[in-house]
């Protein structure tokens, strides 16, 4: 999906749930060295995925202005690379994030541009996601080839720090310019993006974007991924479980996912034992489901995968906390005091051309009870729709206290998305995470503990659909919030 972002309050992001990749496609580059790209400077370090922000782009005094720069890579040997092409691969998605530009796929695999206004100036972005998270640790770097034939780069040197300028790649939430960093054929450029200069944004990121500034029609032939050697083939050092804790309500389900040190999902392929008191009216699948029953206390998760030639497997550990009885401090839903939908390229207004933010408009397409809040996503809409909506409730929190919050979904289903939990002005926010693919009749489960006291919860959602003309109701209800300690 698109990048979210919270009309007024935080801007928020979703992260996105893998399906798959295609077998890597070989792909030839066919320059010869002359030198290894400059690593720049460390970033800092990320925070949870947001609209891009703007990028700092060098001084380059010897260039003019609203021009390509040129380039000081030279050529880079890739030949004998590991290459996973992204175009067009299973289980890739390709979006503008909220830039507003229309990318649209060829009959070649490639993608044509027309650059969005939405950021102040003529921008192009292309987001790349769907992959899993931490996968381009696996790479040395990101490679993609533009076609400028109908194509003008903007680059002003005394607006250097606008994020809509030069040839840029972001990994949430580092954004570096690769303005210089490219080999020229004729009117194809083939930029160079080292992994390793985004700091420890890689180990989480599973989107990165291409954002370009310019004129005309874009088209990018291509974007890889490049390392030495195929990630499937070096060998296994360790295995990963997540998530590494979670608190369940009893009869509550838990799916767990298992990596090896390669970043390739073992999760099927290991074997899970429980011990702690809880586990005697526990079970597990061996796809990872774990379903507890009614007895409190700590459980504990073990995957061990074996490898061919190890005497002893690796193993990962997750620790659970099974609750026991829980008061429910939400009796009533107190107000909805703002709403809005749009589609997939931009913010769709209300009909009449007024934002929905006023009680009036809400009350056309909002409706609650103390416990329910029925949100009708209006046929009108265009494209993949968009919605925000806060609920606010009569739940409060002390700081310190540590608590867990489930929401049923009912209705349409619901794509990926966000929730802020906070207080209703969102100057205090005890939670924001994102959340996956929320089918009709699933939960939406999140803990934490309050640093703060907050009064009046206030839970702001932030979701998409499960495709792209699916419109309707969509019911939150049987909203729960209660201290766990």
């Amino acid at each position: 999906m698109k990048k979210l972002k919270f009309l007024g309050t935080a801007v928020l992001a979703a992260s996105l749930l893998f399906a798959g990749c295609s077998s890597p496609v070989e792909e030839e580059i066919d320059p010869t060295v002359v030198e290894t790209p400059e690593t720049p400077e460390t970033p800092t370090t990320p925070t949870t995925p947001t609209t891009p922000t703007k990028p700092t782009n060098p001084t380059n005094p010897t260039n003019p202005t609203n021009t390509e720069l040129a380039s000081d890579l030279g050529t880079l040997d890739l030949s004998s690379y590991y290459k996973k092409s992204l175009l067009g691969a299973s289980g890739i998605n390709t979006e503008s994030w909220d830039n507003v530009s229309k990318n649209t796929p060829n009959n070649d695999g490639s993608i044509s541009i027309i650059p969005g206004t939405k950021w102040g100036s003529s921008t192009s972005c292309l987001a790349i996601q769907g992959f899993e998270a931490g996968t381009l640790t696996n790479y040395e770097y990101i490679v993609f080839t533009l076609d400028t034939t109908d194509f003008s780069f903007k680059y002003d040197e005394a607006d250097a720090d606008n994020r809509n300028d030069g040839v840029n790649i972001k990994i949430p939430e580092v954004m570096k310019d690769l303005s210089t960093k490219y080999v020229a054929n004729g009117k194809l450029r083939t930029f160079y993006a080292p992994i390793s200069s985004f700091g420890t944004a890689p180990t989480t990121a599973n989107q990165f974007a291409l954002i370009i500034g310019g004129t005309g029609t874009l088209k990018v032939n291509e974007v890889y991924l490049a390392a030495a050697e195929d990630p499937a083939t070096k060998a296994v050092t360790g295995i990963t479980i997540t998530p590494k804790s979670a608190s369940l309500q009893k009869n509550g389900t838990q799916q767990f996912t298992v990596k090896d040190s390669n970043n390739v999902n073992r999760t099927s392929e290991v074997t899970y034992t429980l011990s702690g008191e809880p586990k005697d009216d526990s079970s597990i699948t061996p796809d990872g489901l774990l379903t507890v029953g009614t007895t409190a206390g700590t459980l504990t998760v073990t995957a061990s995968y074996t490898v061919e030639g190890r005497d002893d497997p690796f193993t990962a550990d997750a620790t659970i906390t099974v609750l026991g009885e829980l008061t429910n401090l939400i009796t009533e839903i107190t107000s909805v005091p703002f709403a809005c939908y749009g589609p997939q390229w931009g913010w769709q207004l209300h009909p009449g051309n007024e934002q929905i933010t006023t009680v009036g408009n809400i009350e056309d397409f909002v409706t609650k009870t103390d416990d329910t809040v029925t949100y009708l996503i209006p046929t009108a809409t265009t494209e993949k729709w968009q919605a925000q909506i806060k609920v606010v409730t009569d739940a409060d929190i002390a700081a310190g206290d540590s608590w867990i919050l489930t929401v049923d979904v009912a209705g349409i289903n619901c794509g990926n998305g966000t929730i802020q939990i906070g207080s209703v002005a969102a100057a205090t926010v005890l939670k924001e995470t994102s959340f996956t693919a929320i089918a009709a009749g699933s939960t939406i489960t999140v803990t934490g503990t309050a640093t703060t006291s907050v009064e009046n919860i206030a839970l702001h959602f932030d979701f998409a659909p499960g495709s792209t003309d699916e419109t309707g109701e969509v019911k939150l209800t049987n909203f729960k919030f209660a201290k766990t300690n």
